[in-house]
Parts: structure tokens; C-alpha cells; sequence
């Protein structure tokens, strides 16, 4: 804000509730955890570290099945670990997160 452009008590409010809500942090949805992919040369720690902040910012409509194939997807088509939970099924996040720092 510029220097004295506020007037009064009511637009000083009025300004301060407008950053606010808009610095406000919004819950993500479960489509961005979708479009997560470890990069190239990105080690499986630093992926999982983007991959589970990413989780904790998901509203709560995101169930655990769908969270833990969106993580297998984000991974190396090569990749053992992919194919890993397809071999033994997981049922919830928590079971993957203990498997991943395992592996």
C-alpha cells in the first residue's frame, strides 16, 4: 500500500480483511496430487518429501486408495516401487509412507 492512502478506520479494514483472504492459504484438491511427478534426477526422498506436503494440503475428500495410486503414477514407469503396492495392496497412506522410507 502506497503511504497515506488510507482515509479512515473503516477502509483501513476494509484493505486489511482484502490482503487477508487473499493471502489466505486454500486447501488444494486431490487433482494436484495427480499431476505430481518425480522429475529427472530427483532422488525417490525428495520426491516423497513434495509428494506427502503436497498430501497434508489436500482437503479431507481425497480417500487413501486414490492418494497412494496418484503417489505409485508420480514415480519412474521402471520403477520397482510402482509396482510394489500392486503386489502386496495397501490400504491406507500411512502403510505407503512405511513402505517408501524402507525402500
Amino acid at each position: 500500500m502506497e503511504p497515506a492512502s488510507i482515509k479512515s478506520f473503516h477502509q483501513l479494514q476494509k484493505s486489511f480483511r482484502a490482503k487477508f483472504i487473499t493471502n489466505e492459504v486454500q486447501p488444494k484438491q486431490a487433482d494436484s496430487l495427480w499431476a505430481m511427478q518425480i522429475q529427472l534426477g530427483e532422488t525417490l526422498r525428495a520426491y516423497s518429501t513434495r509428494y506427502w506436503e503436497c498430501f497434508n494440503l489436500v482437503d479431507d475428500a481425497c480417500n487413501d486408495s486414490m492418494a497412494i495410486t496418484a503417489c505409485k503414477m508420480g514415480l519412474h514407469p521402471n520403477s520397482t516401487l510402482r509396482s510394489f503396492p500392486t503386489r502386496r495392496p495397501l490400504n491406507t497412506v500411512w502403510a505407503l509412507i512405511k513402505i517408501v522410507e524402507e525402500y
